[in-house]
Formats: C-alpha cells, structure tokens, sequence
C-alpha cells in the first residue's frame, strides 16, 4: 500500500513530460531549404574593373570552360560593330562623278578567348557530384590580344595610306581597298578597347586617313579614259565602237588631268594574191598612255580577209571581220583594268 503513491507519482510525472516534450520535437524537425550551387556561386564577386563568369557542370574543366564563354561573351556583348567601309559614286548630270563613302557596322567579335591563361579562379565548388567555378578577368587582361590587332592595324593602315598616294592607277586602285580594308580593321579593334575601357590616341591617325580619301575621292572623280590617234578612220570608229560599248570613254579635246588615253596606230593594209582571192592583212597597235604620256601598256591586234573578186573585196571583208574579231575582246579586258572603280 506505501508503494501506490511513489508508483503513481512517477506516472503522473513521466504522462506531463511527454507532454512537453512533444512540441520541441515538431519545431527542430522542420529543416531549411537547401541552398543551390548557383545561388552560392552569385555569393562571390570579382574586383572591380573585371569581367566575371561562372559555371556549372559534372566535372571542373567543363565547369571552368562554361565560366570563360561568359567571360568571352561578355567581351562579344560589349561590342557591337567593326568597321566597313561602303563607297556610292554617282555621276552627275555635267559629267563629274560624286563620290560619298559611309560606314557600315557590323558585328565580328570571337567568343573564343584567345588568352583563357589570364582567367584567374575565384572560387571552386563541389557539391552533390556537381563542380561550380567562378571566374574573373581584369578588362586590361581581355583587352591584350585585340590591343595587338590595333597596333598591327594601325601599322598597315600607316603603310596603306602612304602608298595610296603613288600615280600609278592600277597601284592606287589597289591601295585604295587595301586603306579602307586597314581602316576597316583598324576602327573594329578600337571599338574594342574603348568597349574595354582603354584609349588610344587616333586623331592624327584618322586626319591623314581622311586627307588620303579625299585626295582618292578627288583622283577618281576626274579619271577619264580617254581616245585619241586614228579613231576617225573606218577602222578605228568599228574598234571604238567595241571598246565603249561598255567601257566608258571620251573624245580628247587638248589635255587631260588624270586618266588614261588610249591611241590607236593602224598599218595599211598588205594584199597579196593567193588560191583563193586576193588576201588583205591589216595591224593595229593601241598603247595607252598617262595624261603625262607615261606609256602604260602596249596592245597588238592583226586583222584578215579574203576577197575572191579583187581587193576591193576583200578590204570591205576585213571591215566586217574587225567587227568580229577577237583580239578587240582581249584588247577590253585590258583596258578594263585601268577603268576607275
């Protein structure tokens, strides 16, 4: 009978225990949500000045490969043009020709990095088999390569523009699209470093490049082709008569500027009799020649026919030949080199 008190007395103690206990349990069990290897990554930040980039994936190499491409990306978003050069020649209604260029912009910029080695690791994170990088790259580093191609353009666009300035046509219509391919390079990898933050002076650069223009501009719009020597003959009204047909060319009053003139020199025709008829055989000869008289090129040409009643036949046959022959085509693909473009 004692032992009924003590027995219920650790009953009543052990039923308010449990009783408390039961809510502590429910509180702790409830655990917080799992933090995501992507939102850890977004924890870490590069210094300032510097283009950042992460990455997740199964493994570190590809985890660190993702982390550049953004980096590179980034780099890619920055810029958004390199430079072409577009040339619109109109001829007016007096017969001077009006030249204007424009600036066409279009996109080129690698989301390859050319120098990965100047990336430097942030952070690296494994987690559940997973691998997070974060990567940092200062924008003097990403600026490097394509500082290179701006001192390598800057240098060929110096050299194009002095050579631009030689007389020679064919040589300066060369030169001409090697400045504004250089010049076209050149603004594209400036762009990208003052996308990067850096400067360079090209004031100086840009003036003399403008000058160059100017003076081509000038050149080209009074560049003529010109006809002079036996072209009021038979023969060289039908071989002019080819030539302009879609090569443009004017008669020579006294003197020209710029240009070129073609003069046509012509032998008599040469008959002689054979089995057939009487066989004529006429040579033409056409140099071109600088409005200085600077001998570009020399061009010859043999003309034949076959008259079977007499000479007189046969000197109209060679007329109509010429109209034919083929020695006029070689002769205009010839001269379509030296035609202003």
């Amino acid at each position: 009978m004692k032992l009924f008190p003590i027995i219920s007395f650790f009953l009543i103690v052990s039923f308010f225990g449990c009783a408390s206990s039961g809510p502590k349990s429910s509180a702790f069990s409830q655990e917080s949500a799992p933090v995501s290897i992507s939102q850890t990554l977004n924890s870490f930040s590069c210094p300032a000045n510097n283009l950042r980039g992460s990455g997740v994936a199964a493994n570190y190499d590809q985890a660190l490969n993702y982390a550049i491409s953004k980096i590179a990306e980034q780099i890619q978003s920055s810029v958004q043009s390199t430079s072409t050069m577009q040339t619109k020649s109109d001829v007016l209604a007096d017969g001077t020709e009006n030249i204007t260029s424009s600036l066409d912009q279009q996109s080129q910029v690698s989301t390859e990095l050319r120098n990965r080695q100047d990336v430097h690791i942030l952070e690296t994170i494994t987690q559940n088999g997973t691998v997070g990088v974060v990567a940092c790259m200062s924008k003097v580093d990403a600026a490097k390569p394509y500082r290179e191609d701006f001192l390598k353009a800057k240098d060929d666009l110096q050299s194009s523009i002095a050579m631009l300035s030689t007389p020679h046509p064919l040589d300066k219509f060369a030169n001409y699209e090697k400045a504004t391919k250089a010049y076209s390079k050149y603004r594209g990898s400036f762009q990208i470093l003052e996308s990067l933050g850096l400067k360079e002076e090209t004031l100086e650069l840009e003036a003399s490049y403008n000058k160059a223009i100017e003076e081509y501009t000038h050149f080209k719009s009074n560049y003529r082709v010109y006809i002079d020597g036996a072209y009021n003959t038979e023969e060289g009204k039908i071989i002019f008569e080819q030539i302009s047909s879609d090569i443009k060319i004017q008669s020579l009053q006294e003197s020209c500027e710029v240009g070129i003139i073609l003069e046509l020199e012509m032998s008599a025709p040469i008959c002689k009799e054979g089995s057939l008829g009487i066989s004529c055989t006429e040579s033409f000869t056409l140099q071109g020649v600088s409005c200085q008289g600077e001998a570009y090129f020399t061009l010859n040409g043999t003309a034949k026919a076959i008259g079977r009643n007499g000479e007189d036949e046969s000197k109209a046959n060679l007329l109509k030949n010429l109209s034919n022959n083929e020695f006029v085509s070689e002769w205009k693909k010839e001269i379509n080199r030296w035609v202003s473009r």
